[in-house]
């Protein structure tokens, strides 16, 4: 069994939700001919706001199941309405398993801020 760590997506959202990570279904990924599963190990959430004002953001992280990509629905929510001032960081672990297609998605409550990294693993 190997594994491969990288940097799974990097995202500045708005408003509306963007994709952070889709886990590779088997024809797009390197290994095709191999079962392979996906693990987000953790997230940075970053606010690049250096504001004298005190600006807070609400940011919100949910995970889509392949089968319900075209979901708006708030069932699939990890994190609802956090908190992150100016110039904060939110290192979160997760270790959360993935499988192909599923997805990672982010939006913050207003501005362009606050920017997501996701760190993982895929293990082939």
């Amino acid at each position: 069994m190997g594994f491969s760590y990288k940097i799974l997506g990097r995202s500045r959202p708005s408003t509306s939700y963007l994709t952070l990570y889709e886990a590779p279904s088997g024809l797009e990924s390197v290994y095709a001919s191999r079962d392979i599963s996906h693990s987000i190990v953790s997230l940075i959430v970053a606010s690049a706001d250096f504001s004298i004002f005190g600006f807070t953001r609400n940011y919100y992280i949910r995970v889509v199941p392949f089968d319900d990509v075209g979901s708006e629905a708030d069932r699939h929510l990890i994190f609802s309405g956090k908190l992150i001032s100016d110039s904060n960081s939110h290192f979160i672990h997760l270790g959360i398993g993935l499988q192909p297609g599923d997805r990672v998605q982010v939006k913050i409550n207003g501005g362009t801020a606050v920017t997501f990294s996701a760190f993982g693993a895929e293990v082939y």
